[in-house]
């Protein structure tokens, strides 16, 4: 992967969800490919980090724990957008019409 981009995210310090949240916020400044090197101290890092990886579409390259701090390399995918470019909220509800915000819309 010559091309591709290594970014370094440092997030010691932060606990349950920042870690993820700051990684999923630089991951949007990335192209399908690029790398991310994410490097904190809280241990649900371990267990939540691979988890983000499958759900968000990414690629867990390695995971490491080194000195105290857990180190996760991750290759951007390249999930698609919903039609519409909504993201996976847009979809539309049982009924076929598209709440605000694009949630499903519940009668009361």
């Amino acid at each position: 992967m010559p091309d591709a981009i290594a970014r370094h995210l440092d997030v010691t310090g932060t606990f349950c969800p920042l870690p993820i949240l700051l990684a999923a916020r630089e991951m949007l400044r990335l192209a399908k490919g690029d790398l991310l090197e994410v490097v904190g101290d809280d241990p649900g890092i371990l267990e939540d980090m691979p988890v983000w990886c499958e759900r968000a579409g990414h690629r867990l390259v390695a995971i490491a724990e080194r000195e105290g701090r857990i180190v996760s390399l991750i290759e951007k995918g390249g999930r698609e957008r919903a039609k519409g470019g909504k993201g996976e909220h847009g979809g539309k509800g049982a009924d076929g019409e598209r709440g605000r915000e694009g949630f499903e819309r519940r009668e009361g």
